[in-house]
C-alpha cells in the first residue's frame, strides 16, 4: 500500500498495520516521519505538488515490480482495521485495476466544467483537454471515477493504462478523473467498480480526512 505527500499538502495518517503488507509514501520531504509508512525521498519534478504526487499515484516506482498488488490511497485517507490481502484478492479475482465510480456525475465532460467552476485546475487546459476529446467524438456520459482509491494488479494491461493515463495527464490536466475513462476506452479496457463512495465517507473501513492544506492554484 501507498501514499504521496508533496508540498506539506498532507501529514501521513497512521493506523495498524496489516500483515504481509508494506507501506510506502513518497515524498520531497527529508524531515517527514511516519510510524506506519516507509519513508522514501525523492526529488521532486515540477514545481506543482499536485503533479509529483501524481507521478507516484499513476505511474507507479519501479519497486513495485516485486509485487504482485498494490493500494494506493490519497494521504488524506486512513484505514481501519482490515484484511487488505483478502480485498486484493476479492477486488482484482477478475480485474487488474478497481477503484469507484463517481458519486455525483457519470461525465468527464460534466467532471471538466464542475473542476472549472471549483478553480481545481486551469480552466483553459481542461477546456482544450475537453475540446481534443470531442473531436474525437469521445461520448458524453460515458462514466466518471473517484480516484482516491485504486487496488491494481502488476499486470503487462496495468503498465499500459498507467502509461497512457500519465500521458495524458501531463499533457492536459493534473485531475486525473479527466482522462482515466477516456483512456480505457481508446484502449477498450475495464474496471472493476467498488462500493461506496470515499467522499461521502461511505466505503468501510476507509477513512476521509480533510486535507492539511488546499489551495494548491500552481497552475
Amino acid at each position: 500500500m501507498y501514499t504521496a505527500i508533496f508540498g506539506n499538502k498532507d501529514v501521513p495518517k497512521e493506523f495498524e498495520k496489516a500483515e504481509g503488507i508494506d507501506y510506502l509514501i513518497f515524498t520531497e520531504n527529508p524531515d517527514l516521519i511516519s510510524k506506519t509508512f516507509d519513508v522514501i525521498v525523492v526529488p521532486p519534478l515540477f514545481k506543482d505538488p499536485v503533479r509529483n504526487s501524481k507521478i507516484y499515484k499513476i505511474l507507479q516506482p519501479r519497486v513495485f515490480s516485486n509485487y504482485q498488488y498494490s493500494l494506493w490511497i490519497d494521504a488524506n485517507i486512513s484505514i481501519a482495521r482490515l484484511d487488505l490481502n483478502d480485498l486484493f484478492g476479492r477486488y482484482l479475482e477478475h480485474h487488474d485495476i478497481a477503484l469507484h465510480k463517481h458519486p455525483e456525475r457519470n461525465c468527464i465532460y460534466q467532471e471538466a466544467d464542475a473542476c472549472i467552476q471549483l478553480e481545481k485546475d486551469n480552466p483553459s487546459i481542461i477546456k482544450r483537454q475537453m475540446k481534443k476529446y470531442q473531436s474525437e467524438n469521445y461520448p458524453v456520459q460515458n462514466g466518471l471515477i473517484e480516484s482516491g482509491i485504486i487496488f491494481r494488479r502488476h499486470s503487462s494491461t496495468i503498465a499500459q493504462i498507467n502509461k497512457k493515463w500519465w500521458e495524458e495527464i501531463s499533457r492536459h490536466s493534473r485531475r486525473d478523473q479527466l482522462s482515466f475513462n477516456y483512456v480505457l476506452s481508446t484502449l477498450n479496457k475495464e474496471f472493476n467498480p467498488l462500493n461506496g463512495c470515499i467522499s461521502h465517507n461511505s466505503v468501510p473501513g476507509f477513512v476521509l480526512h480533510r486535507h492539511k492544506l488546499s489551495d494548491f492554484r500552481n497552475w
